[in-house]
């Protein structure tokens, strides 16, 4: 396994080979859970990457009185947000990665980006399955997945003790697992004990068909019409309430968070699918851009149910006014440590950017801030004059305000392709893993392929650059409203 594509084949060809779309325990669809599973453990395998991608939340035990307090208050917690008088349309479910400091709040790039912008404040709620935190925007009308879900557990334990509750089904339809599961074993890229034994989708599946429940009761009580994610994969009370959703008939979506390729395979290639789709899974996509759309509804089933909406983050910031002098150059990092500086920074980069020319913003990850310190020291001693670029923090400036003040985009691999190409900025795609994942948008007009590894890299980037401008035209990006079609 050495690439992204062989991930990509190795996945197709389990599915081509097992009955993967009639996979069901307690009427839940496991195939989804499993697909990611095996995938981001074969991510592990070529990038050195946590394959721990498929989250359960946990939360600290707590005993004696206080143990009582906190499970009386998340039963309360529980009541009232079922019992609630509210009608909400619309309800959207995030992970707390979302939220950036914007404003003095909490700010949900994505979803509160479209409440603000079409005054839906008292119109929607959002669920924050990971649970919830003090200053957020709209604080609320947002509902902490954790106390709900632990306070309908604590409900549920009540009628248990009172011998009133309803007995769990077993229900278990996953023809020719155990071939499944020698096969994994036998080409040697999974460890089954991975939470793949069949134990463990039994009690994965009990779990979510349990939770759902929570969410059936919330939805209802709302009359909820729209069920809108961000991410919907990796959270087993994600599964839950798409589940519950989707047995309501509740229009279930998912909204584009970062790069849909044709290698992730959450959003690409599935090649079964049960007549009415997965039941763990949503059933319609917005998309930031045609090429994201096209490459979703290519494997869906169902006409349209991939639809361009737009980035309204990035709509949002485009027209804030830029800071600081324009730049040849914005270099989207990823993470960066001693280990593998070299591979972000090979001497053909470094050739163009000891030019005097040329100038460089090098905007790090927004997990990677403290890698400042360390690409100073290196470009020092590679003899990087100081005065040829910044380093940029995302909490310092907007990426829209970075790439409107630039004249090309350079990455390895980074999603910010896809917004450069939203503001007509030209990107250069410089790594073959970029390659893989962005050949069905390099075009060679606005989003070119040139390996850093080229001996002629520094000529090509340099032409690039001639044919570039800052004054590139700027589309205006419009802020979708979600309550369009309701």
């Amino acid at each position: 396994m050495q690439s992204h594509q062989d991930i990509h084949d190795y996945i197709i060809a389990i599915e081509s080979d097992f009955p993967v779309d009639t996979w069901v325990i307690d009427g839940i669809h496991v195939w989804p859970y499993l697909r990611i599973k095996i995938y981001y453990a074969l991510i592990h395998q070529v990038e050195g990457i946590s394959a721990d991608e498929i989250n359960t939340i946990t939360q600290d035990k707590v005993g004696g009185l206080r143990s009582y307090k906190l499970k009386l208050g998340e039963l309360f917690y529980y009541l009232k947000s079922i019992l609630s008088s509210r009608r909400q349309p619309v309800i959207f479910a995030t992970l707390a990665l979302y939220r950036i400091n914007y404003n003095g709040t909490l700010f949900h790039k994505f979803f509160d980006a479209m409440i603000q912008s079409n005054q839906l404040e008292q119109k929607v709620e959002i669920v924050e399955i990971q649970g919830s935190t003090s200053g957020c925007y709209n604080q609320a009308a947002i509902i902490d997945g954790i106390r709900l879900r632990n306070g309908y557990r604590v409900r549920q334990k009540l009628l248990n003790w009172l011998s009133i509750n309803e007995k769990p089904s077993e229900t278990f339809y996953v023809p020719q697992y155990d071939l499944f599961l020698e096969r994994l074993i036998s080409d040697g890229w999974i460890d089954i004990e991975n939470n793949l034994e069949s134990h463990s989708i039994i009690k994965w599946a009990q779990k979510v068909k349990f939770t759902s429940k929570v969410y059936r009761e919330l939805f209802t009580k709302r009359n909820t019409k729209r069920f809108v994610t961000i991410s919907y994969y990796g959270f087993d009370d994600m599964a839950a309430a798409l589940f519950a959703a989707n047995a309501l008939g509740i229009e279930t979506i998912d909204f584009q968070h970062g790069p849909q390729t044709n290698v992730h395979m959450a959003y690409s290639s599935w090649t079964k699918i049960p007549a009415n789709g997965f039941n763990t899974m949503p059933k319609f996509y917005w998309n930031w851009d045609e090429r994201s759309k096209n490459n979703i509804q290519s494997w869906l089933k169902k006409p349209n149910a991939s639809k361009k909406v737009g980035h309204p983050w990035l709509a949002m910031t485009q027209e804030k006014k830029s800071f600081g002098e324009n730049r040849d150059f914005l270099y989207t990092l990823q993470l960066i440590n001693h280990s593998n500086i070299t591979y972000f920074f090979p001497e053909q980069l470094l050739k163009v950017m000891k030019r005097e020319r040329y100038s460089w913003i090098l905007r790090v990850h927004p997990r990677n801030t403290v890698a400042v310190d360390l690409i100073d020291a290196f470009l020092e001693s590679k003899k990087v004059p100081k005065n040829n670029y910044a380093i940029e923090l995302p909490s310092a400036r907007s990426l829209a305000s970075s790439l409107n003040a630039c004249r090309v985009h350079i990455t390895n691999y980074s999603g910010c392709v896809l917004e450069a190409s939203m503001l007509n900025r030209k990107s250069v795609v410089i790594d073959k893993t970029g390659y893989q994942f962005y050949k069905n948008y390099i075009d060679d007009v606005s989003i070119y392929f040139v390996d850093k590894q080229r001996p002629d890299f520094s000529t090509v980037l340099m032409d690039i650059h001639a044919i570039s401008s800052f004054n590139e035209k700027n589309v205006k990006l419009e802020i979708f409203d979600p309550f369009t079609g309701l």
